[in-house]
């Protein structure tokens, strides 16, 4: 039968399950296109710190692990209070990201948040390499679950909704409820094409053998990471968030940002370049050491990249 020749209850039924239909394939457009590995170059066997801090939460999260090494070796000086950096002494052998981010400090103390915005081509690098590797959304495939998944839900709009509308309107008839339906098909449109970088399944692989590798690491990092140089002091920081440290500086400055952001009129969700932990949670709840202990709020925010 012709759908628009349906009475209205009849149609509305028939757009509900076409609205469902359209919704579901949406849906596995997003998860084919967003989650799964690509074509990217063989990934390497083990990542560095930042790559897998990237992994784990995102821009946010990685240049706080980096302030945390540095600040541990002495190479900057970090006023919570304030939310500034200062230069410290150079310690050697500096990973290339925590170079970057102290070559741009200058003599006098600088804000965090301003640091942060100086070093974003460091960061757009490494989550570049980790796209090519498959491990994290390429910009091609973010463009197609966006157009995909945005099309399935918007096509039954424009061929069966708005055309449906229009006759019953010439018609005299009620039209509310498809009204409301299609108000909702455009939500969820929107929805779909804001949708963000995802850690791949084999980025989370990578992630959680890291994790499983390095517990030896996790139960110094929380108990006693005075003990640790600043290479484990980083990577501590990537797979498990904040350590015993009263003062932890990785904590610090993901609260000194966050704070910057909700005086800006934001909450901070948007700083990571994919939907990682920094985009989805609170400094609150990875706060305390006690939540982390056993890596617990590493391995829980790293979760959210996934979803």
């Amino acid at each position: 039968m012709y759908p628009y020749n349906l009475t209205g209850p009849e149609f509305l039924s028939f757009y509900i399950l076409v609205f469902a239909g359209s919704f579901v394939l949406a849906f596995i457009f997003s998860a084919l296109f967003i989650k799964s590995n690509g074509d990217g170059q063989s990934a390497p066997k083990q990542l560095d710190q930042y790559e897998l801090a990237t992994l784990a939460g995102g821009a946010e999260w990685t240049f706080s692990a980096a302030i945390a090494s540095l600040v541990h070796s002495g190479s900057v000086k970090l006023d919570s209070l304030q939310r500034t950096l200062a230069k410290g002494t150079e310690a050697g052998n500096l990973h290339p990201l925590e170079k970057a981010i102290f070559d741009e400090l200058y003599d006098k103390p600088d804000q965090l948040s301003d640091v942060y915005k100086w070093v974003q081509g460091h960061l757009e690098t490494i989550v570049s390499r980790l796209a090519d590797y498959g491990l994290i959304t390429s910009d091609q495939r973010l463009f197609r679950a966006r157009a995909f998944s945005a099309v399935s839900i918007a096509l039954p709009i424009l061929f069966l909704g708005l055309p449906k509308v229009m006759i019953g309107v010439d018609h005299g008839k009620p039209v509310f409820f498809l009204l409301a339906l299609i108000a909702l098909q455009t939500l969820v449109t929107v929805a779909f094409l804001r949708q963000r970088r995802r850690i791949t399944d084999l980025g989370m692989s990578q992630l959680d053998r890291a994790r499983s590798e390095n517990q030896a690491l996790s139960l110094s990092y929380q108990t006693s990471p005075e003990t640790l140089d600043a290479k484990d002091i980083a990577l501590g920081a990537a797979l498990f968030g904040t350590c015993a440290l009263s003062l932890d500086p990785f904590m610090q400055t993901r609260t000194a940002l966050r704070t910057k952001y909700a005086s800006d009129g934001g909450t901070g969700c948007g700083s990571s370049f994919y939907s990682g932990v920094s985009g989805c949670s609170s400094a609150s709840s990875c706060g305390s050491a006690s939540s982390c202990g056993g890596g617990g709020c590493g391995g829980g925010c790293g979760g959210c990249g996934g979803s």
